[in-house]
């Protein structure tokens, strides 16, 4: 995968902004769900990825809610030490694999497509392989809010060319809007360690849909953004996305590849 500079995807500086207002009643609430998926035995990269965002979730700048994926005693042990019980809402004991953890994330009222619990009208997600790294997290996260004004979702930026049946699958969408998607036709889309959308996006399109379970749901949403006319956002400051231990970008250890990606 490689970088695109394609004209349709903008890119974005960190700036500062306010995410919200306050009143006599005091701060507003947060104007972001932060949604931490936390998979097997990898307590480093939760203590990791918990530790960078436990400041914003403790004074309340972000909702946190994180989800437990077949996760090992000693990661629990991380969240027990850092104080993070409170957020957890999802628990799986058995591996249920990425976008099926997190559609339960996303409707932990109930069951059915239509039952969205996100309270905010953003969604942030971390992988538990992603972690922030910006030396002011509140600043980080007033550029989050900044970017966010002229974009319908953000992230790190990839291409990727389609392969298999994706092309197919695409065409039988509900959101497919009739743009062509011939075989090996390049996607633009935010890789899927760390992403910021508009949570209407998610509740409008049932996303993520249940055919996903592991592979190819970030390349999916890009091409919905792209059928849909939704604006794509390059914003990767401040943020280590599914990094190695030097935080390099995209360089993590890969987890789930025993899963075909979707349209295969």
């Amino acid at each position: 995968m490689a970088n695109p500079r394609s004209p349709n995807i903008r890119n974005s500086k960190m700036v500062p902004a306010s995410p919200g207002t306050e009143d006599s009643g005091g701060p507003s609430a947060p104007d972001v769900t932060v949604y931490v998926l936390l998979y097997g035995d990898y307590p480093e990269l939760a203590r990791r990825c918990l530790s960078s965002i436990r400041a914003l979730a403790i004074d309340g700048s972000v909702g946190l809610r994180i989800g437990c994926n077949a996760i090992s005693g000693d990661t629990e042990a991380v969240i027990r030490v850092l104080g993070m019980e409170p957020f957890v809402t999802v628990r799986s004991a058995t591996n249920l694999k990425k976008y099926p953890m997190m559609k339960k994330l996303f409707q932990q009222t109930g069951a059915g497509q239509e039952n969205f619990d996100i309270p905010t009208p953003f969604t942030m997600w971390f992988d538990d392989d992603s972690w922030l790294t910006a030396p002011d997290p509140q600043l980080w996260l007033a550029g989050v809010f900044q970017t966010m004004e002229a974009a319908d979702l953000i992230g790190s930026v990839y291409t990727m060319a389609l392969k298999g049946n994706q092309h197919a699958w695409i065409e039988g969408q509900p959101w497919y809007a009739g743009l062509p998607v011939p075989p090996g036709h390049r996607v633009a889309f935010c890789t899927g360690g760390w992403w910021t959308i508009r949570t209407e996006v998610l509740s409008r399109f049932h996303w993520p849909v249940p055919e996903l379970l592991h592979r190819g749901g970030d390349v999916m949403l890009g091409e919905l953004c792209r059928q849909q006319g939704l604006r794509v956002l390059s914003f990767h400051e401040g943020v280590a996305i599914n990094a190695d231990a030097e935080g390099r970008e995209s360089k993590a250890p890969r987890r789930g590849f025993d899963s075909p990606p979707i349209g295969f």
